[in-house]
Parts: structure tokens; C-alpha cells; sequence
């Protein structure tokens, strides 16, 4: 379950830098 929570933080950051 941590490890998929890193995942989707991960995508999050992913999804902001995108935006950037």
C-alpha cells in the first residue's frame, strides 16, 4: 500500500511538471 502511494505521488508531481 506505500509503495503505490509513492506511485501516485509520484504521477502527481509528473502531472504538475507537465502543466509547468
Amino acid at each position: 500500500m506505500l509503495l503505490l502511494l509513492v506511485n501516485l505521488t509520484k504521477g502527481q508531481v509528473k502531472l504538475q511538471w507537465a502543466l509547468l
